[in-house]
């Protein structure tokens, strides 16, 4: 699945929706070059469970739509699902406290 065309314009700026990973290609979150953290820290448990449930609720909400937009929310659901390790569990490299604080404000 592309990227949209007007979100991938450089010179258009990404909103600050869900709708913002549209700008990518999937396959850009599908393979992820990025360093992981192979934890989440305890103090981020909850917020994540939480980020955690709205996303995979935006996933299953869409797959279970119908309608003329079924397809594009479920492209826009399975980016964000899969760019979850990316966009919030990226290793900051940060030592392991430092790192837990980077994440957490992530996860705000």
């Amino acid at each position: 699945m592309k990227a949209d065309a007007p979100l991938a314009d450089p010179t258009v700026p990404i909103p600050n929706t869900f709708q913002a990973v549209n700008a990518f290609d999937i396959d850009d979150f599908a393979l992820s070059n990025l360093a992981h953290v192979l934890w989440v820290p305890k103090s981020c448990l909850h917020q994540w469970g939480q980020v955690f449930w709205t996303i995979t609720g935006k996933l299953l909400e869409a797959i279970c739509s119908d309608g003329p937009f079924r397809h594009r929310r479920i492209e826009t659901a399975a980016r964000l699902y899969l760019g979850m390790p990316q966009i919030l569990l990226r290793n900051p490299g940060r030592g392991q406290e430092r790192s837990a604080k980077i994440i957490e404000r992530r996860l705000i």
